[in-house]
């Protein structure tokens, strides 16, 4: 039996087929990948381990003005597709903005 190995360390891998044929075949195969792991492990230094990263929270999606807001928006003159693109906090503001400036 043909059998195909890959001995892989820290992102570094190598490749080698070998004939198996009897118990000692595999004893030589394992040998083999020991000796592989051993050489990848000279070839790849260690990387130093990286702080995790805290959970991303989900941002919360600001709320739309409401129909409230826009029509007293549009008695302040502001156009009234402009208004419809605030969000709630936006609209508060501005309102702030135009009937106290």
């Amino acid at each position: 039996m043909l059998v195909k190995c890959k001995p892989v360390y820290n992102f570094q891998s190598v490749e080698f087929e070998i004939e198996v044929k009897t118990p000692d075949d595999i004893e030589t195969m394992f040998d083999m990948y020991e000796d592989m792991i051993k050489g990848l492990k000279n070839v790849a230094p260690e990387q130093p381990a990286q702080p995790k990263a805290a959970p991303v929270k989900p941002q919360a999606k600001d709320e739309m003005v409401t129909k409230g807001q826009i029509n007293f928006l549009i008695g302040l003159g502001v156009d009234e597709e402009e208004a419809k693109n605030l969000t709630k906090k936006q609209a508060a503001l501005k309102i702030k903005e135009l009937y106290n400036g």
